[in-house]
């Protein structure tokens, strides 16, 4: 009884593997997952997004700035399609923002940061890399603008939440920020101090090797450069800026053969 009892349960289950094995051929194979999952809407999305996105990160980092607007605006479009709070609408609107930045259109850049803000914020939360990086570059645009009080609550936030989170590598570009507003709020001395010490930190970067410098960085040492050597002919008269004044000119030649938007 029992031996016939087991042979029932092993043909039982003999029977359903067989089903099993089977109905596992009408299941798509991964090639067929694969083309499905590429050949959705959802994929073409994403592709077209990526790409104008990638295209707006390359001609920035060349400095081809007109084109560069226009993929930055076709990314924004694109990633509209996902939805007003998809990260990736944020990252499109901030290359905009930066656009504007690096070409002196400082009250039009603000727009597309403080919208990237907002969405970052909500995503990531206020104490993230992405909303420090967008403030230092929001208390930017301010302090060209002359609006001192703006960017200096927009690069304190900045500061702190780096200083909370960790992020060292990326204070540099809120230290020379700082700069310029220490120097608009009159404290000489302390933007003499901040402007050497950043470009300290640019240089450092490239000899350690730890990451290029983009050119919007390489750009910054040179505001720093103009800044320092300004400064220390009003505060320390005679002295020696030829080191200071050879390394603009080096990134002044720089500039000058990367083309007309430099």
């Amino acid at each position: 009884m029992l031996e016939a009892g087991l042979r029932a349960l092993a043909i039982t289950v003999l029977l359903g593997a067989a089903g099993l094995v089977s109905g596992c051929s009408s299941l798509p194979s991964d090639q067929d997952l694969s083309a499905a999952r590429y050949s959705s809407e959802e994929w073409k999305k994403q592709f077209e997004w990526l790409t104008d996105q990638e295209d707006t990160d390359f001609l920035l980092f060349v400095r081809q700035l007109d084109v560069a607007e226009s993929k930055a605006q076709s990314a924004i479009k694109r990633g509209k399609k996902f939805s007003k709070d998809d990260s990736r609408l944020a990252r499109s609107e901030t290359s905009l923002g930066r656009v504007y930045l690096e070409r002196g259109e400082y009250e039009k850049g603000i727009a597309p940061l403080q919208d990237a803000l907002r969405i970052k914020s909500a995503a990531f939360g206020k104490n993230s890399a992405d909303v420090a990086d967008i403030l230092t570059e929001i208390a930017y645009a301010e302090i060209n603008l002359g609006q001192v009080e703006k960017a200096r609550k927009n690069i304190d936030e900045a500061i702190a939440i780096r200083k909370k989170i960790n992020d060292v590598f990326a204070a540099i570009d809120s230290d020379f920020v700082e700069g310029l507003i220490l120097e608009r709020e009159g404290k000489m001395k302390e933007a003499k101090d901040k402007f050497a010490s950043s470009i300290v930190a640019y240089k450092s970067r490239l000899n350690i090797g730890a990451g290029d410098l983009s050119n919007a960085q390489l750009n910054r040492t040179r505001i720093c450069l103009r800044h320092l050597i300004d400064l220390s002919k009003r505060q320390e008269p005679g002295a020696d800026l030829k080191p200071l004044n050879d390394s603009l000119a080096y990134l002044n030649e720089w500039f000058s053969c990367l083309g007309r938007d430099s």
